[in-house]
């Protein structure tokens, strides 16, 4: 396969998402959760979610296309509002092994001292065993740099249900903790984020 980048544009939705067809047989699909309109989360001092959620995939997508992984961004702008069916309907390609994953850096309205990573998938949708294994696979790897043992949780979210692929949600840290917070605005770590969770991925 041909490695490159390509802009994709939908005149009728108003998105953009930004594919790269990279060298071998496995291609990752990076949801960047929120933006636009729906800035998820804020911390204390004002961060939004959607922006940490941006930078975190972009991280990914660096990464991976950095071993020659095929990439593809739901969302590529700050700006740029996306609905839960615009996330979703992806299938993977005829022999090309294709992951989902949406990122996320959410807050635990209940209980603020809440920190640490959290991966999800849902065990009812139809990959729900791969999904399973991804979502291990990641948390593992997330304890690497994380104090705090990384959470799996099981939830039918729509772009669990609606993608036919196995699919998970990654948050490396929680809106709640200022450590968090600082931790994952620094480039170096989201760059070690990044690795652990494609790295992952790459061992399935």
């Amino acid at each position: 396969m041909k490695r490159g980048l390509i802009l994709l544009f939908s005149a009728m939705l108003g998105t953009a998402s930004l594919t790269y067809a990279g060298s071998g047989n496995l291609k990752l699909i990076i949801d960047a959760g929120h933006g636009g309109t729906d800035v998820g989360s804020k911390s204390k001092a004002g961060d939004k979610e959607s922006d940490i959620c941006l930078q975190i995939a972009e991280a990914i997508q660096d990464y991976a296309k950095e071993n020659g992984i095929a990439t593809e961004m739901t969302r590529t702008r700050k700006k740029e509002t996306l609905s839960f069916d615009q996330r979703s309907g992806h299938k993977a390609e005829p022999g090309v092994k294709t992951f989902y994953i949406s990122v996320h850096f959410d807050e635990d309205k209940k209980d603020p001292s809440v920190h640490g990573a959290r991966v999800r998938y849902s065990d009812h949708a139809h990959y729900s065993n791969e999904s399973r294994k991804l979502a291990q696979a990641i948390a593992q790897s997330l304890d690497k740099i994380n104090n705090t043992p990384t959470k799996i949780e099981t939830v039918d979210a729509i772009v669990f249900m609606k993608n036919d692929m196995p699919a998970i949600m990654v948050e490396p840290g929680r809106m709640n903790s200022a450590q968090d917070v600082k931790n994952i605005k620094e480039k170096d770590y989201r760059k070690e984020v990044a690795m652990y969770i494609v790295q992952a991925a790459m061992n399935q």
